[in-house]
């Protein structure tokens, strides 16, 4: 029994170990993107046994396929080549994977050229999410959120003066989790859905800098996805080793 038990765990913890997340960031910002994620991200990608590969987006050349998942975390608008990194990102979102944007997606300009990326290379990317993009910076007192509480670490959190860009959300499955009201429009701050999300200007963070997004909540979300949804097991009796066999696996269990 036993034997056979641990073969059963074997079979069944590769379906979630097996993963991999991509984090980028850009060394020319001096340790922004890299220390958020290794501050706020890698420790819930531990905590669910999920593999990573945090990497320079500026001098590395890595294939986004060999990843579920990618998270990044940018500080500036420019990158070299950015019309080729947008469609390589839709080219990953299109085969199914998923993007979480920490910040702005940080390929608004080309740094050094003059192809700058268009309004459909931006939403290229955009629109797989269900969202789109359509320019519009400005800096604004925030003086009006919406929130979902359920992923608020904070109550009312004070953002003081932030900036804005409107963003449209087409899809019915897109959870705007932060919105704030201006001139009349509903502006989303973050936003999560099936392929993904983002979470503009850092908006993670309040105006001292505390994290006020259950970051964490989100990230369960994007790299694992609604379990309780996709993946349940009704176990009929009591079988201490086989309901930590699902435990250790991150597969709901319910005990009949």
């Amino acid at each position: 029994m036993k034997r056979n038990l641990f073969l059963f765990i074997l079979l069944l913890i590769p379906f979630v170990s097996s993963a991999n997340t991509l984090l980028l960031y850009k060394a020319s910002e001096q340790g922004y993107g890299e220390s958020i994620l290794k501050r706020y991200i890698v420790p819930e990608l531990k905590k669910i046994n999920e593999k990573f590969t945090i990497a320079d987006v500026e001098s590395t050349s890595i294939s986004f396929h060999d990843f579920h998942s990618i998270i990044t975390c940018y500080y500036t608008s420019d990158m070299k080549n950015a019309i080729g990194y947008l469609h390589k990102l839709s080219d990953f979102l299109m085969t199914g994977g998923k993007l979480f944007i920490i910040n702005n997606i940080g390929a608004i300009k080309d740094k050094g050229g003059t192809n700058n990326p268009t309004l459909l290379d931006l939403n290229a990317v955009y629109n797989f999410m269900g969202i789109s993009y359509k320019f519009g910076w400005q800096r604004i007192k925030i003086n009006n959120i919406q929130a979902d509480k359920d992923y608020l670490l904070e109550n009312d959190p004070d953002y003081g003066k932030r900036g804005i860009e409107y963003y449209k959300i087409f899809s019915s499955l897109i959870h705007p989790i932060l919105a704030t009201q201006f001139g009349g429009k509903t502006y989303p701050l973050v936003v999560l859905g099936p392929n993904g999300g983002i979470a503009l200007y850092n908006y993670i963070f309040d105006s001292k800098g505390n994290l006020v997004v259950d970051i964490g909540k989100i990230i369960v979300k994007i790299v694992i996805g609604d379990l309780h949804r996709q993946n349940r097991v009704l176990m009929v009796g009591v079988n201490e080793d086989i309901t930590m066999a699902f435990k250790y696996a991150l597969v709901p269990l319910d005990k009949s």
